[in-house]
């Protein structure tokens, strides 16, 4: 992998590092040198000075009151090792809003800072551009597949870039993801055991390489009971497209099919995500159907755990979203001070936490 610039050589990390010292001998509130003072104090550009005073002021180092002109020393803060720039799709989403979440919590335990920029459409996404200010990026991608540029400037950073979630077959980048095709496979393994073989899948989000990944592990662990007809008549795809109420469509689909005479046998219910638990919930209250005792349900779960809001408490298959957020910060700051090996995938294993939406089935099934 072509490691990106090392920070510390950048002639405006430099520039931001020394004025920043610079201004630490200044008391608050007073008058930070001009531009122009600067560039030759300095000995270098008007526009490296620029992005030196604005990083600082990004960081609550300097600031300039309203009317004035000249920038003034602020209050002492906090000095950041490094800022982020979290790069996400444009439309709404718990899931990687509550990851977002757990990465800021671990990057403040480790002096990061960050900033959030949204895009609209892979395809026309300019990532260098979007974060030229920032030290790093965590690239949250859309469901559609990653375009050719988007792939280049992964497999070749101008600066650290680390991948989220999504599963890509591009050694050379760096990324952090759940190990999905084990949570499908661990979410069927626990139903297998309470006596359940006719199990059905809701793909409860628009699926990418997650839910596919999920899928893949549902559909190797079902046919170790079913053939292939079965276990392809038990998907259930709520059709979710992005900006969608997943949670309402996933109601939706299950209330269909849990009310159509020509439905397939199934005893339990696997969701993609704990949107698709709350809407089984929803429709079997409605429906008059008890969980667990006429259908178990279970769910995997992310940094929200829905699941454990659910009546009867979801049984869910989780991963460690405070690991999520330390392997983010943790990977960066290794590529920041020039210590990345060559290839970086780190996978979380998914852990299976019993509640009380599952039960032992009370009969056999039969076909």
């Amino acid at each position: 992998m072509n490691m990106p610039k090392v920070l510390q050589q950048t002639k405006h990390f430099q520039v931001t590092r020394q004025l920043r010292q610079d201004i630490r001998r200044l008391s608050a509130h007073d008058l930070v040198p001009t531009a122009a003072d600067l560039v030759s104090r300095y000995d270098t550009s008007h526009a490296t000075v620029i992005r030196a005073m604005s990083s600082l002021r990004r960081d609550g180092v300097i600031y300039r009151p309203a009317g004035q002109k000249r920038y003034q020393v602020a209050e002492f803060t906090a000095k950041p090792l490094a800022r982020i720039a979290i790069v996400r799709p444009q439309y709404p989403s718990a899931g990687l809003d509550g990851n977002i979440r757990k990465i800021v919590e671990a990057g403040h335990r480790m002096q990061l800072s960050f900033d959030f920029k949204h895009y609209e459409n892979m395809q026309v996404l300019d990532l260098n551009r979007l974060s030229e200010d920032e030290d790093a990026i965590i690239l949250m991608p859309t469901t559609e597949p990653i375009p050719p540029h988007i792939q280049k400037a992964l497999v070749k950073p101008h600066k650290p870039t680390v991948l989220m979630t999504h599963h890509v077959d591009l050694p050379s980048i760096c990324s952090v993801t759940v190990a999905d095709e084990q949570v499908g496979e661990t979410a069927v393994s626990h139903l297998h055991s309470l006596g359940h073989t006719h199990c059905l899948i809701l793909l409860d989000q628009t699926v990418d390489t997650t839910i596919q990944g999920r899928l893949d592990g549902w559909r190797k662990q079902m046919l170790t009971q079913l053939s292939t007809d079965e276990v392809e008549s038990l998907v259930l795809d709520a059709q979710i497209k992005p900006f969608d109420d997943a949670r309402e469509k996933s109601y939706e689909a299950m209330k269909h099919i849990l009310t159509d005479p020509d439905k397939p046998n199934f005893t339990a219910v696997f969701c993609t995500s704990d949107t698709g638990a709350q809407g089984i919930s929803r429709a079997c209250y409605e429906l008059g159907i008890k969980i667990p005792d006429d259908l178990s349900v279970i769910s995997y779960t992310g940094a929200n755990k829905y699941g454990r809001y659910c009546i009867p408490p979801m049984t869910t298959v989780e991963s460690d979203m405070d690991d999520l957020g330390e392997r983010y910060c943790q990977l960066l700051l290794s590529m920041l001070k020039n210590q990345m090996p060559r290839e970086q995938h780190y996978q979380m294993l998914p852990t299976l936490h019993v509640r009380q939406s599952t039960a032992r089935l009370s009969e056999p099934q039969t076909d």
